[in-house]
């Protein structure tokens, strides 16, 4: 008898007219104040998309050669290296989301939830138990 009562309980909800189950669309749901613009895709062919990368490069002071003098490839060869923390010759899930976090907006790459480092080392954490 115990385990049937609070399945008792949900009953009523399940029975409720759908007008007071859930909001309508926009009723009850504050308007965004301000709309969000997509980010640009700095992997994209074009001067703009490349400036950024090379904005991007500049910043990071481990440069050794000047950003605006490279070309494309060279930027995003470069930017894969980078991020390349195993030095696997490949990117990873995680390398490849930092990649993308860092480059689509370089303000969130310094947050403690991108602390590089430590990646490989819960990874191995992980496998190993």
């Amino acid at each position: 008898m115990a385990r049937l009562l609070p399945r008792a309980f949900w009953w009523p909800l399940l029975l409720l007219p759908l007008s007071q189950a859930a909001p309508k669309d926009g009723v009850t749901r504050p308007e965004p104040e301000v709309e969000h613009q997509p980010l640009p895709n700095p992997f994209q062919p074009g001067q703009e998309q490349l400036r950024l990368l090379q904005s991007y490069l500049k910043g990071l002071d481990r440069m050794g050669e000047e950003p605006e003098r490279m070309s494309r490839e060279q930027v995003l060869l470069y930017l894969f290296a980078l991020h390349d923390y195993d030095q696997s010759g490949q990117l990873d899930g995680l390398e490849l989301l930092s990649m993308l976090t860092a480059a689509l907006a370089p303000q969130a790459a310094d947050s403690p939830n991108t602390n590089r480092g430590s990646w490989d080392a819960r990874l191995d954490t992980r496998r190993c138990q």
